[in-house]
Parts: structure tokens; sequence; C-alpha cells
């Protein structure tokens, strides 16, 4: 009997998962250790054979247990790119009667993985399920990026099953960056003809929480907003997200706003941890302007509208 590590699946909505990750994100060492050794001891107890996933729920140092879900998950990508094992193969060997290939010492840990289901849903209209023919999908080809879908462009996404059509797979170093390149991913993903939940990724990537301390399973359902996605699905459109750990900054864009004279000066618009938004205009390419120039607003639009008052004197 030997475990895979962690996941993370705290990102949900009316009990559904929408992101995965793997390892578990903002766990004590130890907690991390004992859950491993409880779902172990679990499945030993039962005599339990083959693949399977144990669920808990963690709150601080604490941890519960919820139920042995026996099977592969939806999810089991992000634990096969981080440990370098082909769950599904093993899965059928076992059940095959082959001895398990491995011991615990044998697995190794690598890097973090992000996974984001593509579900078909408009989660405009409170993630109400959508039906259609996917009459484009484009995806760029990057290294370190998976995609496991089910539809390809001019199948019809049907009422009777599961709403979920893509899972994006991205595996790099540490979180920071994988978070960094989902979003970056995200940039040049489109399906087109059947409403997605790409808008809510683009919003939970670059939302403060997730990236600094993480979130509870109540945290999308409390917090979530159409604004809130249209103001990512903005941000997809400009060349910068701040990694997290800037300077208290969760993510920037770059703008362009006329100056008294009629000339071009460039404005990083920099959304804070603490939700407020801040215009600050660059002397030339990359450096700020001192602070009596910058706009301080609860809204992008009026942090900006601020700063183009200050330039234009």
């Amino acid at each position: 009997m030997v475990h895979f590590g962690t996941r993370d699946c705290s990102a949900q909505r009316r009990h559904q998962k929408l992101v995965e990750e793997a390892p578990a994100p903002f766990l004590d060492p130890d907690v991390r250790e004992q859950i491993h050794q409880a779902a172990v001891t679990a499945a030993k107890s039962v005599g339990y054979y083959n693949a399977g996933t144990a669920e808990f729920l963690v709150s601080g140092r604490e941890f519960y247990f919820l139920e042995i879900n026996t099977r592969i998950q939806v999810e089991h990508p992000i634990t096969e790119i981080v440990t370098g094992t082909d769950l599904v193969q093993l899965q059928l060997k076992v059940a095959m009667g082959e001895k398990l290939p491995m011991q615990q010492r044998d697995i190794k840990f690598r890097g973090h993985a992000i996974e984001l289901r593509i579900n078909a849903e408009d989660v405009f209209e409170g993630f109400r399920p959508s039906l259609g023919t996917i009459t484009e999908w484009r995806r760029p080809e990057v290294k370190d990026v998976r995609e496991d879908f089910g539809y390809r462009v001019g199948d019809t996404i049907p009422p009777f099953y599961d709403s979920l059509i893509s899972k994006v797979i991205v595996q790099v170093e540490s979180r920071a960056a994988a978070v960094f390149n989902a979003f970056q991913f995200l940039k040049s993903y489109s399906v087109e003809g059947v409403p997605t939940t790409a808008p809510f990724h683009a919003w939970i990537l670059a939302n403060a929480d997730f990236q600094t301390t993480g979130i509870d399973i109540g945290y999308v359902e409390r917090t979530f907003t159409a604004d809130g996605a249209r103001q990512a699905l903005a941000l997809l459109q400009t060349d910068t997200m701040h990694r997290e750990g800037q300077g208290g900054e969760t993510y920037a864009e770059r703008v362009e706003v006329l100056g008294k004279n009629g000339e071009r000066i460039l404005v990083d618009v920099v959304h804070e941890r603490g939700g407020t938004f801040v215009a600050i205009p660059l002397e030339g390419e990359s450096t700020r302007c001192e602070q009596s120039f910058w706009s301080r607003s609860n809204t992008r639009a009026a942090a900006l509208s601020g700063v183009e008052r200050l330039v234009r004197g």
C-alpha cells in the first residue's frame, strides 16, 4: 500500500470541483504527513485493493476523514505529473493481478501542478449548464501544459451528461509559477460556440486570497461575481500578471493614456490584495512616477480617470 501525496480541491461551486492542485498548498509538513499515513491506514484497515482517493477536510492543524472514493478521479492527472506515474496504467495492472511495481520510497514528488476544469457552463448566469455546438477551439502549444479533452470542433454539448469538456493541466517548478503560467495559457485559449468556465479560471488565478493564503470550500460561492469575471477577462488582454509576493500586488495591467500635450503615457493599473485599484504613470518604459501622480480607487475606471486628470495637469 502506497500513497501518491495530496491534492487540494477547495475551489468549488455547489460542491463540485473547479480547480485542483498537487501537492495541496499551505499545509503544515507534519499535517501533510499525518494525512498521508491516515489514508494508508484507512485503506489497509478494510483490505482495500486497487486505486482509491481518501478525502479529508482540513481546518488549521486538524483534519477530518470524509470518505474513500473507490476509483480514479477526474483530477488524477495532477498527481500523475508531480509523481511521474501513470495511475491509469497502474490501476489496470493491479486489476489484472500484477503486483505494485514500486514501494513508497520509490515515489518522488517534483514541482507543482494545477488543473482547470473547463466546463460547458455560463459563469455570468450562475454557472448555468450550456448547450450548443463547438464552432472553434483555440489552444496554444505550450511546454508544461497538458490538456485532456473528450470533445472536438463540430461536437455538440448535450444536456444528458456532466458539463466537463476538457481539463487543462499546468506543471512547473513552483506554485507561484504554475498559477502564473496557467493564467498566461488562458490568454490564447478559447472555446467558441458554447460558454465555458474559462472566465472563472481567470478570476480565481488572479485572486489575491487564492494566490497567497489559500481558500476554503465556500469561498467561491461567497465571493465570486460576474463583474469580477469580466475584470479578469479584461486582464487576459493585457501584458502583465504579477507573480505572488511582488510588493503586495495581485496583478497589474499596462495601458496608455494621453498627457497634457497629447503625448502617450504608459500607466500600470495595479489591483492590490486589499481589493483597491491604483493607477501609476510611468516615466519611460518601467520607472514609476512619484506617488503624488498615483490615483487610488475601489474601481479600475475611477483609478484610471484620476491619473488621467493628474497627468494632464
